[in-house]
């Protein structure tokens, strides 16, 4: 008697969306089935590796272990981005906009969005911008971000309806 997988049905379907412009955009999403259950639906579109880097130096506040990796560009937002894309192969960049958090660096927009604009610009890969979850300063500087960034297709997050 031969295998036979169970089957789990699954009615739903995960839209797409792209992000990235140019050669290197991404679609992502478009699935017809559980997470990579690929024997009942269609996943169309593989899932892509991210790398995490942040818009200012956190190496005094992280282990030398993390650090070690990315010691020589972890200082520069827009080099962190080249290394992730150059030697790890990342196929998209979160930037993590931590210095805008107004209970830390709290970082003004424009600093916040000149600092966005050199990473984008510095790679040839989608960048996903990511605030801090304080809605009003999200607001501010994402706003910024996309204004300066037009035509780029940069994901900014989070974002709630209003």
């Amino acid at each position: 008697m031969a295998f036979e997988f169970p089957k789990q049905p699954y009615s739903g379907k995960i839209g797409t969306t792209t992000i990235g412009a140019g050669k290197r955009a991404l679609t992502l999403g478009g699935e017809e089935s559980y997470p990579f259950y690929v024997f009942e639906g269609k996943m169309p579109n593989p899932p892509k590796i991210a790398m995490e880097i942040w818009d200012y130096d956190p190496s005094k506040d992280w282990p030398a272990a993390a650090v070690e990796p990315f010691k020589e560009v972890i200082s520069s937002p827009e080099a962190w981005a080249k290394k992730c894309v150059k030697d790890y192969g990342a196929d998209l960049i979160v930037l993590q906009m931590k210095s805008i958090d107004p209970n830390g660096m709290d970082r003004k927009p424009e600093e916040a969005a000149a600092v966005a604009k050199k990473v984008i610009d510095a790679v040839d890969v989608p960048v996903v911008v990511w605030g801090t979850a304080n809605n009003q300063k999200d607001e501010e500087v994402l706003k910024k971000i996309s204004e300066i960034c037009q035509g780029k297709n940069v994901c900014l997050s989070p974002v709630e309806e209003g």
